[in-house]
């Protein structure tokens, strides 16, 4: 994504638990990025599901206000935050499939196999209450190793680094001029 990304980010204000903020893609292969902040589970009764749904509506508010036609969302409070997975599967589920026309195609992104097939295994259990379609993708890039992700994020560090120190040079220039 590269710094700019990171630049942009943090001219956002950050972003609370549902929200969602839009930002350019820069070097990734995406016009722009969704950014929301899924909420940590913390039993169930603190308005999680109220949140975790708003993340994905929001964002697709956002989608939808710059046009897009296709958004590939994450499992979004799944991992780190411990939302159980069943659970965050049936709710991007349910909430995508509210978005999903003719002009807009959300789809869920998801990162190993074992989730991929839960979550067809949802999708199913849904589809007998209800007529979703969505569709529920594997990342073709889940494979990739992990030292190619830490060797991208170490560039992106270090090209922040370059450019603060130029900042600093500009600076210690001008006090000098």
């Amino acid at each position: 994504a590269g710094p700019e990304l990171l630049r942009e980010c943090r001219t956002l204000g950050g972003c609370r638990t549902g929200e969602a903020k839009i930002t350019k893609g820069y070097r990734l292969p995406a016009k722009y990025v969704i950014h929301t902040v899924g909420p940590i589970w913390r039993g169930g009764n603190h308005r999680e599901k109220e949140l975790l749904e708003s993340c994905y509506c929001n964002a697709s508010e956002l989608a939808l206000d710059k046009g897009l036609k296709k958004v590939a969302f994450p499992l979004i409070s799944a991992g780190a935050f411990g939302y159980p997975l069943k659970e965050a599967i049936r709710v991007a589920i349910t909430t995508l499939m509210k978005y999903r026309t003719d002009e807009f195609d959300p789809w869920l992104v998801i990162y190993d196999e074992d989730t991929f097939k839960l979550s067809h295994e949802v999708y199913w259990e849904i589809l007998e209450q209800d007529d979703p379609f969505l569709t529920i993708q594997r990342d073709p890039y889940y494979n990739v190793p992990r030292e190619e992700h830490e060797a991208v994020f170490q560039e992106i560090l270090e090209e922040e680094e370059r450019a603060r120190q130029m900042r600093v040079q500009e600076t210690l220039k001008d006090k000098k001029d």
